[in-house]
């Protein structure tokens, strides 16, 4: 895959359809989960697709595309962007071990083994990033963006190694598995797929429109909220009051800081929409509902009569986890990815990313439902047929933008800083 061999264009070009195969095979598990909760199919063990499914989404479809756009956002090329290379390709490679190392065995010697190498290339490529940043004297708004949100992501992995070691020793603590897969979760979350996508959103606007965002402000309070913003995710704790009101605190200027970015952003509307791909203006305003509804959620969950419901019903945590992985991170990298031309945009494309849309509002729907009615312990007989038929529908939109990408000549792409397009 190395640009050494290829245009820079034809390379980011080959792995914007590679990122669409790996989203289809993120559906794809989705949909056989969904399948086996209804109807029998005994061949596959429904946790061990359940830890494929997620690691093989949070490392070859969401990391592995964030790799790309920080790698599309460098100025210049030099020896540390042909590393970053050679790591982007060791994530796909070590990915697809995952997936096949969790579906069939779970947690073992090998999976964690893959697990491991994708924790150890996200150090590399952190030490990388900052080595290339370092030479250039121009600083971009977005590189303090990059730089944070690969930071996050190493720190999320203790989570990762905590978890690791519970599974391969088989000593549990309930309270310790927990407070290990929501800070893995929530370094991720609110770390490495948060900043990387604004980071990834204003190279977007500086690099297609020429615009601008004073993100500086917005940027220290989100920087120093995510550390106590943890607390969030552990108020079943009991956390002392003191404790508890330092989050409470942190999680204001969370709010406040997503606000002033957000509202930065529209402040741009009038400037940059008229100028967007439909496709794109229509799918921003559904992601940063998302991530409106998203932010929300986490404020209104610092009372703790809601934080109790929100964590005691499994919908309403499926239903909060897939908001932010499928309606606001997902439908964002879709929509970076085809505004910088590493995914071609076509009307087929379109065509199959509004059947994805509205596939994961009718999934967020059907899971909304689903809570409200399991706080009065009402069960939705219908629920899970109609879910596998949204998870199908949403298989069927990515398989349609895949299949766009071989159908049409037509392509968005703009310029790569510091990259030859011959």
């Amino acid at each position: 895959m190395s640009p050494n061999s290829h245009s820079a264009a034809a390379y980011f070009s080959r792995y914007g359809k590679l990122l669409l195969i790996n989203l289809i095979i993120v559906a794809l598990i989705g949909c056989i989960m969904r399948y086996k909760i209804g109807f029998e199919f005994p061949y596959l063990d429904q946790k061990h697709l359940q830890h494929a499914h997620s690691h093989f989404a949070f490392g070859n479809w969401i990391s592995l595309a964030l790799y790309l756009i920080i790698l599309h956002s460098m100025q210049k090329q030099d020896r540390w962007t042909a590393l970053l290379h050679k790591l982007i390709f060791a994530q796909y490679l070590m990915g697809f071990g995952m997936l096949i190392s969790f579906a069939a065995a779970g947690y073992n010697w090998l999976s964690i083994s893959f697990s491991t190498a994708t924790v150890i290339i996200s150090y590399l490529t952190l030490y990388l990033y900052n080595r290339h940043c370092k030479q250039e004297y121009n600083k971009p708004s977005w590189q303090k963006w990059y730089r944070w949100a690969l930071i996050w992501q190493a720190i999320s992995s203790m989570g990762t190694f905590s978890l690791a070691y519970m599974m391969a020793s088989h000593h549990f603590d309930q309270h310790a598995y927990l407070a290990s897969v929501f800070f893995f979760l929530h370094f991720q979350y609110n770390g490495w797929f948060l900043f990387g996508i604004i980071g990834s959103t204003l190279y977007f606007l500086k690099q297609s429109h020429g615009a601008v965002v004073n993100d500086q402000l917005s940027f220290t309070l989100l920087k120093w909220s995510v550390v106590p913003t943890y607390g969030l995710s552990v108020l079943w704790l009991e956390l002392p009051w003191y404790i508890y009101g330092i989050v409470v605190i942190f999680v204001f200027m969370q709010t406040v800081g997503i606000g002033k970015l957000l509202l930065a952003l529209f402040a741009l509307r009038q400037e940059v929409l008229p100028k967007l791909l439909s496709l794109i203006r229509w799918g921003s305003i559904f992601a940063g509902t998302a991530y409106l509804i998203k932010f929300l959620l986490q404020l209104f969950s610092v009372i703790p009569a809601i934080h109790k419901l929100a964590f005691g019903f499994r919908p309403i945590v499926i239903a909060y986890l897939h908001l932010v992985l499928l309606a606001a991170t997902s439908t964002t990298l879709i929509l970076l990815l085809t505004g910088l031309g590493v995914i071609k945009h076509s009307r087929h494309f379109s065509f199959g990313f509004y059947i994805l849309l509205a596939g994961i509002f009718f999934n967020e729907s059907i899971l909304a439902i689903q809570g409200f009615a399991s706080l009065e312990y009402i069960a939705i007989p219908w629920a899970n047929t109609a879910l596998l038929f949204v998870s199908l529908a949403m298989l069927t939109g990515i398989t349609i933008m895949f299949v766009a990408q071989f159908a049409s000549k037509q392509n968005s792409q703009i310029t790569i800083p510091g990259h030859n397009h011959s």
